[in-house]
C-alpha cells in the first residue's frame, strides 16, 4: 500500500471548508496540518477536519515537514486576497513546494 499524500493548509476560513471536504475520506491524500494566525481556531479546525497538527505561523507547518519526518507533498494557501504579503510567493518558502492548484489567493509578483 502506498503512502497517502499529506496536505498542509494555511489559512482556516470559510473557503477551507470546502477544501476540507475533498480530503475527508480521500483514499489517496490526507490533510495533515492546519496554518491559521488565532491559535485555537487552528487546533479546533484540525480537529474538525481531522489533521493531525495545528500552526499558527506558516513556516512552522512548512518546518513541521522537515523536523518530524512527515513528507508534506502539497500547501493550500486559503487566504483572502486582501491579505495577500510576501508569504504566496513560493521562492519565500525555501524550497520548492508543489502548490495545489485551487488555491484561492493569486500569487504575489
Amino acid at each position: 500500500m502506498r503512502d497517502r499524500m499529506h496536505v498542509g493548509f494555511i489559512g482556516a476560513g470559510r473557503i477551507a471548508d470546502l477544501h476540507a471536504l475533498g480530503y475527508d475520506g480521500n483514499a489517496d491524500a490526507k490533510l495533515y496540518a492546519v496554518c491559521d494566525a488565532d491559535g485555537e481556531w487552528a487546533a479546533r479546525r484540525a480537529q474538525e477536519w481531522g489533521a493531525e497538527r495545528s500552526f499558527t505561523d506558516y513556516r512552522e507547518l512548512l518546518g513541521a515537514s522537515c523536523s518530524l519526518g512527515v513528507r508534506m507533498w502539497a500547501i493550500s494557501i486559503l487566504r483572502p486576497p486582501d491579505r495577500s504579503t510576501s508569504m504566496e510567493r513560493p521562492q519565500s518558502f525555501g524550497r520548492s513546494w508543489p502548490f495545489v492548484p485551487s488555491a484561492e489567493v493569486p500569487l504575489s509578483a
